[in-house]
């Protein structure tokens, strides 16, 4: 039946649009807020709280992926917004991670390790997946940015990534697109899906899987 198929995705999917939301929405106080400064300077208290509400519905969004084996099955069929606002509560929070840590009072370590663990749940996800699903791409392209912030951010041994030794190098569309997510405009730089399917289908061609 149709109740079988689709178990309790209905349910956990408003779950889901809500912290999109949210973030989205969230996000936003980080726009024009220079890296380095501090929480005191930049943010008043209302707009400090906005900040965090944020950062606690990215982390909701990835917890979902990491611990909820259900939703993960229905990973494959989603629509393509589902992949892209995963990319985007990524993005953010390596960012305020990375380069907030001293505008907002957060668990740096505790962020990299979360981040840690959807990068690997997510390579597991697509692993059956055709090649140019754009949630294939975009796991890969998470990992080399994950492995690109832990280098200068390495506190604790537990949030070591261990990257896949069959990455190679990033192709400049699918990383650039990402990286211009952190400047928290999602809007703006959201992807040109006509672009992205031109760029797969004339680079990865049809002999590769």
């Amino acid at each position: 039946s149709e109740k079988r198929r689709v178990g309790n995705y209905p349910q956990k999917g408003v779950v889901f649009h809500y912290h999109f939301a949210k973030l989205y929405l969230c996000s936003h106080t980080f726009r024009g807020i220079h890296a380095g400064g501090t929480a005191t300077q930049c943010f008043s208290p209302e707009l400090e709280e906005i900040a965090n509400a944020g950062v606690l519905s990215a982390m909701s969004i990835l917890r979902v992926i990491v611990s909820d084996a259900e939703f993960r099955s229905f990973m494959n069929g989603l629509p393509l917004y589902f992949d892209t606002m995963l990319a985007f509560a990524v993005v953010f929070l390596l960012k305020v991670a990375t380069k907030y840590a001293t505008v907002i009072r957060i668990d740096t370590a505790k962020i990299l390790s979360l981040v840690t663990q959807t990068v690997a749940a997510l390579r597991e996800i697509t692993r059956p997946m055709h090649r140019q699903h754009l949630l294939v791409v975009i796991a890969e392209g998470l990992e080399r940015l994950l492995v690109r912030c832990q280098v200068p951010v390495q506190t604790t041994q537990e949030a070591v990534y261990n990257p896949s030794p069959a990455m190679e190098p990033s192709p400049n569309f699918e990383m650039g697109w990402m990286e211009n997510m952190a400047s928290f405009d999602f809007q703006t730089n959201f992807p040109d899906m006509d672009e992205w399917w031109l760029h797969y289908n004339t680079s990865i061609g049809p002999g590769r899987p």
